[in-house]
């Protein structure tokens, strides 16, 4: 989607269906997956789907956003709210596991690096803003230790 498209509408349907998918798809199924503490490698377990769809999520935004002429969705030079939520589920899922990031999310992770240069981003990230605990899960960090032991 390029700024060179003069249908306001369609444009903020597309930064809307941008942030719906980063949130909905990906954030808050983060949550239920630490949550329920799910063994992503179990292929054969009923939840599999859920760590697919991390997958299949991230790489259509990826996608999505490979066809921008700037980092960012919308082709500009600041962010939109899409980057910001599009940058958050992709750290999300790349800090709950590496495994569970699509094979080609080139573009992601240019926009995470893009973002935490901004400087309040920066500011956030280098002071050690970032909270200790994600989703108040009870196991939560038995959990992700565990995660960040397996190949």
């Amino acid at each position: 989607m390029t700024s060179s498209n003069n249908d306001r509408i369609l444009l903020e349907g597309y930064i809307n269906g941008v942030v719906t998918c980063a949130y909905t798809d990906i954030i808050v199924n983060a949550l239920l997956f630490i949550w329920s503490a799910l063994d992503f490698e179990n292929k054969n377990s009923s939840e599999y789907y859920l760590i697919k769809s991390f997958q299949d999520n991230l790489e259509s935004l990826n996608i999505i956003l490979e066809q921008s002429l700037t980092s960012f969705f919308y082709d500009q030079i600041e962010p939109t709210i899409a980057d910001y939520f599009a940058f958050d589920a992709y750290s999300i899922v790349h800090d709950i596991h590496p495994k569970l990031l699509p094979t080609h999310c080139q573009a992601l992770v240019k926009l995470e690096q893009i973002m935490k240069e901004r400087p309040a981003l920066a500011y956030y990230f280098n002071n050690d803003r970032l909270p200790k605990r994600f989703t108040a899960a009870p196991h939560e960090d038995e959990y992700l230790a565990k995660l960040a032991q397996l190949n």
